[in-house]
């Protein structure tokens, strides 16, 4: 692989990595407003309202519940995918390492044999 394919591939996931960490503060924000509805719904739920309301409000807390799983279920999907491309751009890390190393081998290898074959002359 060329170098500058290595350089593209680690920039691509560095970007990705980004975009994933946008998404994961969102969901953390849906996350929090669902559970901030919740708490004032229940806060909300007193022995003054008829048992219609009350039964409402925890219908209503219910289904806030059910969103913040749905939330939490996307969350830890976006911390595998985070893993995943944290693994990949260390992989991709290693081979431009190494490509880098085997070219600096090959840069002064080359100036090696060019001063050899000066000293001939």
């Amino acid at each position: 692989m060329a170098l500058s394919y290595l350089y593209d591939q680690v920039s691509r996931l560095e970007k990705d990595i980004a975009d994933v960490h946008k998404k994961l503060a969102d969901e953390t924000k849906r996350e929090l407003d669902k559970q901030k509805q919740i708490d004032y719904i229940e806060r909300s739920i007193t022995k003054s309202i008829s048992t219609s309301t009350a039964q409402s409000k925890r219908n209503q807390t219910r289904s806030y519940q059910s969103d913040l799983l749905n939330i939490q279920k996307k969350k830890a999907d976006l911390y595998k995918k985070q893993s995943e491309i944290t693994q990949n751009i260390n992989r991709k890390s290693k081979k431009l390492s190494k490509k880098n190393k085997e070219k600096e081998k090959g840069i002064i290898g080359n100036r090696k044999i060019f001063k050899d074959a000066c000293k001939i002359k």
